[in-house]
């Protein structure tokens, strides 16, 4: 169970323990982008984990100066590299920021070597807190400041089979309330608690 206040890292949280859950039973040797590479913390987390990390964002202004790995300005709906370059891909919390996330997904397929993964960490448009929210509010419309849109994990799993990976999951995690305040929750959701988990990772394997 976690209980932490004024989470100040970007890394040592619940949403990055979730993913370190999952990016523990793939490969880590050979090259990997990370899409959305703005968090000068987070991609020195990256660069320990995955031998060769390139970085990138479409908002040259946010791109880290201090780090020393490869970084390129570009958007995710057109990724600026060749065809089977990548042995894997990750993204925190950008596919619901895009405009046509199909593009997305269909670059980093383009992107990927066969074998390869991907990654892509997301909120859940049905968490408990903004289930409880809109009790009083009414559903939230979309696009909603930065977001275009939020996934529930059936649409994520739609998105990603009009692809054609060889294997798409999606991981449910974390129960609880997760903010910049505050962190309260349990790490694991059991079935019952799936539908209103935090966090999303849609796990794609070409």
């Amino acid at each position: 169970m976690y209980l932490v206040f004024n989470p100040k890292s970007t890394n040592k949280n619940a949403y990055w323990d979730s993913f370190l859950s999952i990016i523990k039973n793939y490969p880590n040797d050979g090259l990997f982008l990370e899409i959305g590479a703005v968090d000068t913390e987070q991609v020195a987390a990256h660069q320990k984990i995955f031998t060769r990390l390139v970085g990138l964002d479409f908002n040259f202004g946010r791109l880290p100066r201090s780090s020393d790995i490869k970084m390129v300005n570009a958007d995710a709906q057109f990724l600026p590299f060749k065809n089977d370059i990548f042995d894997g891909i990750i993204s925190h919390h950008v596919i619901e920021h895009v405009e046509k996330d199909a593009l997305v997904v269909n670059e980093i397929n383009r992107t990927l070597k066969k074998g390869g993964f991907a990654i892509l960490g997301t909120p859940n448009r049905k968490r408990l807190v903004r289930v409880l929210a809109e009790l009083f509010t009414g559903e939230r419309r979309f696009p909603w400041r930065e977001h275009k849109r939020e996934y529930t994990k059936q649409e994520l799993l739609k998105l990603a089979n009009m692809i054609g990976f060889k294997k798409v999951l999606v991981y449910s995690k974390f129960f609880g309330i997760h903010s910049y305040r505050i962190i309260l929750g349990f790490s694991r959701c059991n079935r019952m608690l799936d539908k209103w988990c935090n966090f999303l990772f849609l796990v794609l394997v070409k």
